[in-house]
């Protein structure tokens, strides 16, 4: 009775080939599934194009070329902990700096709206998504 068969050269192939596809595959499916990246929306309500706008906060600093009057541009960021989130635009010949605002932490159930009023100031609201 033979309790181990001897693999081929091809069989141990296709076997740690599929062992390391099957590996990978949990990996990616765990950290979709475990996601700490909070969105982040960023409304303009002016009746200007703002342009050079910078989402930062800590450990994250984006870039949006421009935001039409009345669009929203919607990122995802990657903060390192604790946060909050401060905006920089420009705004014809002005550069507005809206400071720290809010707090938020990296995880995906975060939800942070970032209004660029018609006066442009800045107002950021959170929200805590429920599952």
């Amino acid at each position: 009775m033979i309790l181990f068969k001897r693999l081929t050269k091809k069989e141990n192939y296709f076997r740690t080939s599929l062992s390391e596809s099957l590996l990978v595959l949990v990996f990616v499916v765990g950290l979709t599934a475990c996601s700490k990246s909070p969105v982040v929306k960023v409304e303009n309500q002016s009746s200007v194009t703002v342009s050079n706008v910078v989402v930062s906060g800590n450990g994250f600093s984006q870039t949006i070329r421009s935001i039409a009057p009345g669009k929203t541009h919607q990122l995802t960021v990657l903060p390192a902990g604790e946060t909050g989130v401060r905006l920089t635009f420009d705004a014809g010949e002005k550069r507005i700096d809206s400071g720290a605002q809010n707090y938020f932490e990296a995880n995906s159930s975060y939800r942070v709206h970032t209004v660029i009023n018609s006066n442009l100031t800045v107002t950021t609201t959170t929200d805590l998504k429920h599952y």
